[in-house]
């Protein structure tokens, strides 16, 4: 009596039916949610680095600025004291040195303000200064760029100044005043691209840059995937040359940068000397030049001889 066998597949191994994916619970959405919010503060630093330094580059691509004009335009100024205090009555001259910092953008409002020591008294003060107390204040008005003048103020030394034993430089000269800065102005152009394309130079350093962009990459690709298939391989010291094809990633790239200009350097680097003892010199060695040079001279100074009678 024969028996058929069932042909029926246990439930274990049973193909679940396509259909649409089960619903997300809410767990698994507050997990989500909870990701994102730790992931964003890296992402939004990730791209302020990213974006930032190419913004700000194009940002003063179009502003009609030079390397002078990256600091806004300050007042600048130098204290001298001219003489020399040797009893009381004596008269000194205090100097300021004053300056636009800038050749082209003027400066509106300048004001100086100084603290002068105990027992200096101005003989004589210019018209836009005044004192009060011990502050001693002065209305500049507005300078145009490349301002420059001398501001005097003769003092009078009294005998406190002479027990004080205090000189007027212990104070700082404070300079105040307002300009525009080109870097935060709606002003822009597009003169710094018509130079650069004008450049003599542009097509040279357009041809290097794709030269270096196309073969460097297509290089870098070759040389690498031919170092991957060759060190895939199994052989004696593959660990050790896998090390040091890892090197590059390790080290800094200013130091590699620095070590080449070293070994590269004319007078002084390494591979030049090495190419230069190796190479075959052609021109004639010092010592036998000047050995020639000297034989000249001697043969010149020496005096004729007269040939000896028989």
């Amino acid at each position: 009596m024969s028996t058929t066998a069932s042909s029926t597949t246990p439930t274990s191994a049973r193909v679940p039916a396509a259909g649409p994916p089960p619903e997300i619970g809410p767990l698994r959405k507050r997990e989500a949610r909870l990701a994102w919010v730790m992931l964003a503060p890296t992402m939004l630093i990730v791209a302020l680095i990213v974006m930032l330094p190419l913004l700000a580059n194009f940002w003063i691509s179009v502003k009609p600025v030079e390397l002078a004009d990256l600091r806004p335009p300050t007042p600048v100024a130098r204290e001298r004291v001219r003489g020399k205090v040797a009893a009381p009555g004596d008269e000194i001259v205090l100097e300021y040195r004053l300056r636009n910092s800038s050749t082209s953008k003027a400066i509106v409002g300048v004001t100086l303000a100084d603290t002068l020591p105990e027992g200096l008294d101005p003989s004589e003060l210019d018209p836009r200064c005044t004192l009060e107390g011990r502050e001693l204040a002065c209305a500049l008005g507005d300078w145009e760029g490349g301002h420059r003048e001398r501001l005097r103020i003769p003092l009078v030394a009294s005998a406190a100044y002479m027990e004080a034993e205090a000189s007027p430089r212990d104070s700082d000269p404070r300079m105040s005043g307002t300009s525009d800065n080109v870097l935060t102005s709606l002003e822009f152009t597009f003169d710094n691209f018509v130079k650069v394309f004008d450049a003599s130079e542009f097509g040279l350093v357009l041809r290097v840059s794709l030269y270096y962009t196309i073969f460097g990459t297509a290089g870098a690709l070759g040389l690498g995937l031919f170092a991957a298939l060759l060190l895939h391989q199994p052989f004696r010291g593959r660990a050790v040359l896998r090390g040091l094809l890892l090197f590059p990633y390790v080290a800094p790239v200013i130091a590699v940068a620095f070590t080449w200009v070293v070994l590269l350097d004319r007078s002084r680097g390494r591979s030049t000397r090495c190419w230069s003892a190796a190479a075959p010199s052609t021109a004639p060695s010092t010592s036998s030049a000047s050995a020639r040079r000297s034989s000249r001279s001697s043969a010149s100074s020496s005096p004729s001889r007269s040939p000896s009678p028989r």
